[in-house]
């Protein structure tokens, strides 16, 4: 494989701050050429959008961002 971009996702339904932060310290790790990393979206006219999932509170999705800006 020549080249690769990687993006990943945060703030998942059930997901904790170190599950998180593992997930990220892993695709580091894999040192893509480019890494996107972004809060879910939910978006309407999907599967989520009709039935929304719990997903972390504010505060949780501030730790993840907050701590993985410096992973």
């Amino acid at each position: 494989m020549r080249s690769f971009n990687l993006d990943l996702m945060h703030g998942l339904p059930d997901q904790s701050l170190e599950e998180a932060l593992d997930d990220l310290r892993q695709a580091i790790a894999l040192n893509p050429p480019h890494l996107s990393w972004y809060q879910l979206t939910i978006e309407p006219n999907t599967l989520f959008g009709s039935r929304p999932p719990v997903l972390p509170d504010d505060d949780a999705l501030w730790d993840i961002f907050e701590q993985g800006i410096s992973c």
